[in-house]
């Protein structure tokens, strides 16, 4: 756009302004289209735009699609802060045990609840097997193999269980009773082990 009229456009910078006679309206373009569009405005016809702009567009356009990137995982990393607080308030605010084992039967992750019940401390449940810590054994004192805890084998068959009539054994070597759930976590259709959500049913009657 050329011979402008005076009150067409200003440009404004601190206490100075100037009236552009000539004004280019350039299309930048991305991978996926048109990212923005760049308005230049000159105080006279300019002589060599097509020069310049043939050089500083792709690198404005390379500056742009990078700060998109950027813009665009920042968003992603705060909404994925966002869901990690959610669900661990919610896992803090339930009063059954939840751990999550992988396909090994090892404790991944538990809520505040889960070692609570069993008189543990956190860092003394992640990290080691389920089973071997506090499933080990029936009610009566006879051993459980771990071929046919219910929580190893969700892990391993992706097969969803449900028992209650069993116990899990505290940290001072007492039983209680529970009932559990157990529900297979998978990643991509990989089974990748399983969630396991237990209650006290005598705490509960």
């Amino acid at each position: 756009c050329q011979n402008l009229p005076d009150e067409a456009l200003r440009i404004q910078s601190g206490i100075l302004s100037a009236v552009p006679r000539t004004l280019s309206i350039v299309p930048i373009h991305g991978t996926d289209g048109v990212i923005a569009v760049l308005e230049l405005g000159y105080l006279n016809v300019p002589r060599y735009q097509d020069e310049v702009l043939a050089d500083a567009v792709p690198v404005i356009a390379f500056s742009l699609a990078l700060l998109m990137s950027k813009q665009a995982t920042l968003r992603e990393l705060h909404e994925r802060s966002v869901l990690e607080e959610r669900t661990r308030l919610i896992l803090e605010s339930v009063n059954d045990g939840i751990v999550g084992l992988d396909t090994e039967g090892v404790m991944t992750f538990a809520n505040p609840a889960a070692p609570a019940m069993l008189g543990f401390r956190m860092d003394e449940l992640v990290g080691r097997q389920m089973h071997a810590l506090v499933h080990h054994h029936h009610a009566d004192g006879s051993e459980f193999p771990l071929e046919e805890c219910a929580m190893y084998l969700t892990g391993r068959d992706g097969q969803p269980r449900s028992v209650d009539s069993e116990v899990l054994w505290r940290k001072d070597g007492t039983p209680m009773a529970v009932e559990y759930s157990t529900t297979p976590v998978k990643k991509d259709d990989t089974l990748i082990g399983s969630v396991v959500v237990y209650r006290d049913k005598i705490g509960r009657a």
